[in-house]
């Protein structure tokens, strides 16, 4: 009887009132009350404030991730829901894909860039955001690329960095270069750097124009943007986080001085977060987590996603890595998601969530490998295998 009263009263409550009281809940509590009536769901899934606010509290750093890469594609409830779900990944059906192999096209190191020969048109490919470059590029010469709802941004060999305005944001086809050895995108924003000059554009505006963000005391080695701060990696094992005043604050990496030497990758999030790895030695720091491992298993690509760290091994395994579950002066605690094909190792991780959920990328020197994982749908074997495919390729391509 009370359960009903107090369902009554929620109805009754002004629309403005009652969302208040849903912004002071949590996500546990959002899922609960829209599965109580239609007038509830209906509350809840249209408010993306309070999705949004969900996701921040619970997913800081992963929903910035997909929120950059997806834009308004995939609404704050359904990445909200999405993330919630990879706490366990294995109960969901998943199926590895080989997208496309590139076994006619050079052997370079050109990281998440990849031809793509589409209708008879050389194309290019960008696995980070699984959407094609619409720019011709000598692929020899490209070191990175990136793609969000505004710009397509390449990084070349030689330090020129080109943006790009979208086609369907921008009528022409306008291209600003600069130079930069690397670079930082965001949902509205572009850092990149050259020497110890660090530079800002904003994306939201018409043209591309850069300012001077911070000229850093230090080599820079590594960059990220993250909800305002612009993180800095440098060589000598200092992290300087630098907010929009251009307050700077440096700290120091937190591990042994003879690792510092021995570090070959890093992948940041935040200066709190961070992994640091070369081989078997593998760093992970993060806000309420710190691990160290000397005799890590041999990685060769990481995607860090929050509390979730995905790793690639040179056995061609895709391992999944809780934070959260790990347990102290123990081995590694692992779920196996995937082995890709032949023996075929990932040289670069990605994940892109869909409405149906993620897709894990996986990216040999010549083949792009996707682990769909279902949490809505079944997969089936044998004959569905290539309709996955060729539904991925639709979604992606719109062919």
């Amino acid at each position: 009887m009370k359960s009903n009263i107090s369902e009554a009263n929620l109805l009754n409550l002004p629309l403005e009132i009652l969302e208040k009281i849903l912004l002071c809940t949590n996500g546990t509590t959002l899922v609960q009350l829209r599965a109580v009536c239609k007038y509830f769901l209906e509350i809840v899934d249209e408010n993306a404030l309070l999705w949004k606010k969900m996701c921040v509290e619970e997913f800081k750093l992963s929903s910035e991730i997909v929120r950059t890469k997806c834009g308004a594609q995939l609404d704050w409830c359904k990445i909200y829901r999405n993330l919630r779900m990879w706490n366990n990944l294995h109960e969901y059906p998943r199926n590895v894909i080989q997208l496309y192999d590139f076994s006619d096209a050079t052997a370079e190191n050109i990281h998440t860039l990849q031809p793509l020969v589409l209708k008879e048109k050389d194309r290019c490919y960008d696995s980070q955001y699984l959407r094609n470059i619409p720019v011709a590029l000598p692929l020899k010469d490209v070191l990175r690329t990136a793609y969000n709802s505004f710009v397509s941004v390449v990084l070349f060999t030689n330090h020129t960095l080109s943006i790009r305005n979208n086609a369907f944001r921008s009528k022409c086809d306008t291209e600003t270069t600069f130079l930069a050895e690397g670079f930082s995108l965001s949902e509205h924003e572009l850092y990149f750097y050259y020497k110890q000059h660090i530079m800002r554009v904003d994306l939201t505006m018409k043209e591309a124009t850069a300012e001077v963000f911070l000229i850093s005391d230090y080599k820079i080695s590594y960059i990220r943007y993250s909800y305002g701060i612009v993180h800095i990696f440098t060589p000598c094992g200092k992290i300087l986080s630098v907010n929009k005043e251009k307050q700077v604050s440096v700290k120091a990496i937190n591990c042994p001085e003879e690792w510092i030497k021995r570090i070959k990758y890093v992948v940041m999030l935040d200066n709190c977060n961070y992994i640091c790895y070369s081989r078997n030695l593998f760093q992970i720091e993060a806000e309420d987590y710190r691990h160290w491992y000397m005799d890590f298993p041999f990685v060769t690509a990481v995607f860090f996603y929050g509390d979730v760290i995905l790793i690639a091994t040179k056995e061609g395994k895709i391992l999944l890595y809780y934070l959260s579950r790990q347990k102290r002066a123990q081995q590694p605690i692992f779920e196996e998601i995937a082995e890709l094909p032949d023996s075929k190792f990932a040289t670069s991780l990605d994940v892109y969530e869909t409405i149906t959920g993620p897709h894990i990328v996986a990216m040999t020197n010549l083949e792009i490998f996707v682990i769909v994982i279902n949490f809505f749908s079944e997969i089936e074997d044998g004959s569905k295998k290539e309709s996955d495919r060729k539904n991925i390729d639709s979604s992606l391509f719109g062919s």
